[in-house]
């Protein structure tokens, strides 16, 4: 019985594979019957393909390295937007065909628009895709300089040999003809008349890399001697003051053994306005904001009679940040102006100005004090406003991704009309960033220029472009809050629009749980909450 039915089994399989060929032979012979102007191609294009067979045939590796290049949208400078491709390119260790593929994505607008009117099959290698596209944007290429144009540049009255130096180099480099020997007579006619002036008429130099060593020495001495006239002004301004004639002075007059020492007397400190924060905080939250007058670097010099203290503010050993007077100072005049007020202390506060360290001590207590979602928070999980304002908390059931791991917090704002994803909430930093890339593509225009740089933790660079104020929404709804962030704007590849750090925090009086991946915020009809994007963040 078994055999009987195996074998019905397989003549009813036979029978079925014989019709499907019936019934396929039969659609051939009708296709081959069709007239050739009424057949339909299988799918219709969106657009003309301009890549050849190769290049459409090429496939991305699963594991290929991402090419972050900001987008073309036809406006920017065609040459710069091929290097920048070809240098992740090459740094991805990507083909030419690999190239021509990947190119298509970088391009928006009008550009994509461009690219897709391109008659089909006329793109084999990136050169040609390169060449069409440089031509199609010449208009928008960058204007080079000539040789001449650097006869131009003068030192200005008052400007640093380092400035001038930074100025003329940026020049040089977009320079079409590169002439060492025009490069030199440029740059010596623009020198203003000084030691360094002097050096090169006497020993006439080769090249700019030959200026470029010698004029290290001219420019440490320069700003050696710009240090020593910043603390004898300030020494002057000190003892023409009969008023203040026992405040504390760099340099003590003619007094060798007191010279280039940062003395500190707890008296003169004691009227100073109570802060709520150390001086050091303070430093590191507004250092970015141009409010500060920094001093020239010291060069190793001590500036104080204890050479185990550091000074961030003066950047040198001598004496505490703490003890810096001129630091209180001007903290001082910040918060007289009403810059500084969320600083100072009000009466009935948590600690005197008396208190530094022992009340710096309970605060760090607290701050490191676990919530009741058992995450640690620069604030407790229970915050009550210092003014009596409403309860922040944290419950189990505000942690709504109950297989969150160790995610960063990322969120989305809204600012000058746009939703922006991939913010960054660190409470490790303290400025407020904000990526050239997202500057672009918020049409933003009023950037206030700012000199300085940001470091990282492992001591890398990045140059601050400058600052701007932006008008920010953090959450949705009823619990949405707007408030004007200062952003630091910087140009580097980065996977975040945005990182929001401790000062927008604590004007939005902000209280974040890493652990429930909310932050929560005193609103006047309650409390708002932001939840973190886990997808993002993963």
């Amino acid at each position: 019985m078994a055999e009987e039915r195996h074998a019905e089994a397989m003549r009813m399989e036979e029978q079925r594979e014989e019709e499907l060929r019936r019934q396929i032979e039969s659609m051939r012979t009708r296709n081959e019957q069709e007239p050739e102007g009424r057949r339909e191609p299988a799918s219709q294009p969106l657009w003309k393909q301009p890549f050849c067979e190769a290049i459409d045939e090429t496939h991305i590796p699963p594991h290929f390295r991402e090419v972050l290049v900001d987008p073309f949208d036809g406006t920017q400078d065609p040459h710069a937007h091929v290097q920048a491709f070809q240098t992740q390119i090459y740094i991805s260790g990507g083909d030419d065909k690999l190239s021509c593929k990947l190119f298509l994505g970088t391009l928006r607008g009008v550009a994509l628009q461009w690219l897709m009117n391109l008659p089909p099959r006329s793109i084999y290698t990136f050169n040609d895709l390169a060449g069409m596209f440089l031509s199609q944007f010449a208009a928008n290429k960058t204007k080079r300089l000539e040789v001449a144009d650097l006869f131009d540049i003068r030192q200005a009255g008052g400007e640093s040999l380092k400035n001038y130096m930074a100025r003329f180099n940026d020049a040089m480099i977009r320079v079409n003809d590169p002439d060492q020997k025009f490069f030199v007579k440029a740059f010596q006619k623009g020198l203003r008349v000084g030691p360094f002036s002097d050096a090169l008429a006497l020993q006439k130099p080769a090249n700019m890399e030959e200026i470029r060593l010698r004029a290290e020495k001219h420019i440490e001495m320069e700003e050696n001697r710009l240090e020593k006239r910043e603390v004898e002004q300030a020494s002057r301004e000190n003892r023409s003051r009969p008023v203040n004639r026992q405040r504390p002075m760099l340099v003590g007059g003619r007094d060798p053994t007191s010279r280039n020492q940062a003395e500190t007397r707890p008296e003169l400190q004691a009227k100073f306005t109570p802060l709520k924060e150390r001086k050091a905080h303070i430093l590191r939250d507004i250092c970015h904001a141009r409010l500060l007058s920094f001093p020239q670097v010291a060069g190793g010099k001590q500036l104080g009679k204890n050479r185990r203290e550091w000074c961030d503010f003066h950047r040198a050993a001598g004496h505490s940040t703490e003890e810096c007077w001129i630091l209180g100072a001007q903290i001082e005049g910040l918060v007289q102006q009403g810059k500084l007020s969320h600083y100072v202390l009000k009466e009935g506060g948590e600690r005197s100005a008396r208190r530094g360290e022992s009340s710096r001590g309970k605060r760090e207590d607290r701050r490191n004090r676990e919530t009741s979602g058992r995450s640690r928070s620069p604030r407790p999980a229970n915050y009550r406003g210092r003014r009596g304002g409403c309860t922040i908390s944290f419950r189990e059931e505000d942690r709504r991704c109950k297989q969150a791991g160790d995610e960063p917090m990322v969120i989305s704002v809204a600012a000058e009309g746009f939703k922006i994803e991939r913010v960054l909430i660190d409470q490790g930093s303290s400025t407020n960033i904000l990526y050239g890339s997202t500057y672009r593509k918020l049409g933003l225009s009023d950037l206030e220029e700012t000199a300085g740089c940001l470091y990282g933790f492992s001591g890398e660079r990045v140059p601050i472009k400058g600052t701007v104020k932006i008008d920010t929404t953090f959450g949705e709804g009823s619990s949405a809050r707007k408030v004007p962030v200062i952003y630091t704007m910087i140009e580097a590849e980065a996977s975040y629009n945005i990182i929001v750090g401790r000062p927008a925090l604590n004007q939005l009086k902000a209280v974040v749980s890493t652990y429930h991946l909310c932050m929560k915020y005193p609103m006047s009809n309650g409390v708002g909450a932001i939840w973190a994007d886990s997808s993002v963040a993963r």
